[in-house]
């Protein structure tokens, strides 16, 4: 609270609290009153996933099979991942590709029975 005070409550500032914690939440006054006012939020999660939630406004998401729910936080990291991991190998087999022309030797059949160049 203080550092977001420092810097200006405009309400856009707040703390997400464990929902376990609310019964034993003691706020000082002036949280509280920031809080009546609409400057600051208090918000309360019971899961990372419900934190995440609050923070990204997208669903979290749920597994389903090897994917995850459509347009969630998952499946787009999900999709980030993979893609990550397709430009890795592409950058691997293009060194690799590289090597064996160095090296004078011919690439090695693809799984479709054409060479690579």
């Amino acid at each position: 609270f203080r550092a977001c005070e420092r810097l200006g409550l405009d309400g856009r500032q707040g703390v997400i609290l464990p929902l376990r914690n609310r019964e034993h939440l003691m706020l000082a006054p002036e949280v509280v009153q920031a809080v009546a006012d609409g400057r600051f939020r208090v918000l309360l999660a019971d899961s990372l996933g419900e934190a995440l939630t609050l923070l990204c406004d997208l669903p979290f998401g749920e597994r389903h099979g090897a994917d995850f729910t459509p347009g969630s936080l998952l499946a787009r990291a999900q999709a980030r991942l993979q893609a990550f991991r397709h430009a890795c190998l592409q950058a691997g087999a293009g060194r690799e590709r590289s090597a064996r022309k160095a090296q004078g030797l011919h690439a090695p059949r693809n799984p479709y029975g054409v060479f690579e160049t």
